[in-house]
């Protein structure tokens, strides 16, 4: 999806009430989970191992994604919890496999840390991973009984400017769910070589 078509419909969505909002970004995490499934699976180990357009391998790109979408699950359980403003809003409450709780300074540090982790970890792992991450996140979005729009109007209000220039002011869940898509089809567009 071209970055103008998919920031043209996050507008369109996002000036919805939050019941016809919640239907907009269903088909569209829809879209985009396609479009970013068929570019992971069509990473082979050899292009996995190519340098990526900021200096990482491929498959360090598509970890550091798994990764982000991970963390954004842990802040959605706390959302499903009644938590307002869950700790990813403050780069705190990142949770390691084996159970270690991290903080980071930034997204920059968050970023060099996933990095180092998966500089050796096999492909097929993280290509496993990145698919088992982005088809569960969609599904807790995409379920009102897990997820009620109530629950997303209910946390913090949050403002931001999207990477297309405009200006949103919106609940941090639904920037949550928004900056997803946004990482699966517009920022690492070039690296995954999506296709319109």
């Amino acid at each position: 999806m071209k970055p103008e078509v998919f920031y043209a419909k996050i507008l369109a969505t996002s000036n919805q009430t939050a019941d016809r909002r919640v239907k907009g970004m269903n088909h569209l995490h829809l879209e985009c989970l396609g479009q970013y499934l068929k570019a992971i699976r069509s990473i082979d180990e050899e292009r996995a191992m190519q340098q990526s357009s900021d200096g990482r391998t491929i498959s360090q790109v598509v970890a550091h994604i798994a990764e982000w979408e991970r963390y954004t699950t842990l802040a959605i359980g706390e959302i499903i919890a009644g938590v307002r403003e869950p700790q990813i809003m403050r780069m705190k409450g990142f949770i390691e496999p084996d159970g270690t709780v991290l903080s980071f300074k930034d997204v920059n540090d968050f970023n060099a840390y996933q990095a180092k982790k998966y500089a050796n970890v096999p492909w097929k792992k993280i290509q496993d991973l990145a698919i088992r991450v982005a088809v569960s996140l969609q599904g807790t979005f995409c379920q009102p009984a897990i997820l009620p729009y109530e629950l997303l109007e209910n946390t913090e209000p949050y403002r931001w400017k999207l990477a297309g220039g405009s200006l949103i002011a919106l609940p941090v869940a639904w920037y949550l769910w928004i900056v997803t898509l946004e990482h699966e089809v517009v920022d690492h567009r070039e690296d995954l070589q999506l296709r319109d």
